[in-house]
């Protein structure tokens, strides 16, 4: 009887550990995964109501800007690339404190790196 509770033992801890190892795999993928695809999953989440952020999305529509009452539509990240093209910290530093109407963005700093290397990711001209 001891032995059989000794060898189960043996086995529940034995799957733990490759539970415990395979959580750990499937955490370090993530972590490993290249930054502009992560960054490509933030601006789908956070910029696409306002902005199309991959070609494939449909253009979202113009909105008021209040102090021009024109309807203005915001750029696309195909455009905003190639605008800023390699000067990532312009980038930054518009996406931190951009013009109205657009606004004020709150991003992690590791989420905004992501964010700028999927902007400059879409810059046809490297």
């Amino acid at each position: 009887m001891k032995r059989e509770a000794i060898h189960r033992i043996k086995e529940i801890s034995w799957l733990a550990g490759i539970a415990i190892i395979a959580c750990g795999l499937s955490t370090a993928v993530y972590a490993r995964a290249p930054v502009a695809a992560v960054g490509r999953i933030l601006a789908i989440q956070s910029c696409s109501a306002c902005h199309q952020v991959t070609d494939a999305q449909m253009p979202p529509g113009a909105v008021l800007n209040p102090d021009s009452l024109e309807q203005i539509r915001a750029p696309a990240f195909a455009q905003i690339s190639a605008k800023y093209g390699k000067n990532t910290k312009s980038l930054r530093a518009f996406i931190l404190a951009p013009r109205h109407p657009m606004r004020e963005q709150k991003f992690l700093p590791h989420d905004l790196d992501a964010i700028v290397a999927y902007i400059r990711s879409l810059d046809r001209r490297h």
